[in-house]
């Protein structure tokens, strides 16, 4: 596996756009002093984050919504299928607000931007099987 990998890097091949915004997020992480670039590039990472956490869960509902399955514990597998997803988006909230919240607040205002999205996904995810359901 990983001489398939050195192969492909050496070959030039181009980074997917995960393994990109991967390296966007370490080089900014690691950065002391941002710059107004910065700051863009990270509020950028984390809209990209949120769209791939977005895009998961639209797919892990497509393969789970006609389970016969109770509809809560449908909408639960759904947003378990995605957690790596879900913790990207958060670790990228965390970085987005570098500059605008207090470091030591940073992580908890991130868990709570991302826990409000997570619940607005359930309920519109519950709705949705619902309604997909009903006769």
């Amino acid at each position: 596996m990983i001489a398939a990998v050195v192969i492909v890097l050496a070959a030039g091949a181009a980074p997917s756009e995960a393994e990109e915004i991967s390296a966007i997020t370490a080089e900014l992480e690691s950065k002391r002093d941002w710059s107004e670039e910065d700051r863009t590039r990270a509020l950028a990472v984390a809209r990209l984050r949120q769209d791939d956490w977005g895009d998961c869960l639209r797919l892990a509902k497509s393969r789970l919504e006609r389970s016969t399955e109770p509809v809560e514990t449908v909408a639960t597998a759904i947003l378990g299928n995605c957690r790596q997803e879900e913790r990207e988006y958060e670790r990228a909230v965390t970085l987005s607000l570098r500059g605008r919240v207090d470091a030591a607040q940073r992580i908890d205002a991130a868990r709570d931007i991302v826990a409000r999205a997570k619940a607005d996904a359930r309920e519109t995810l519950v709705a949705q099987l619902v309604a997909a359901r009903l006769p």
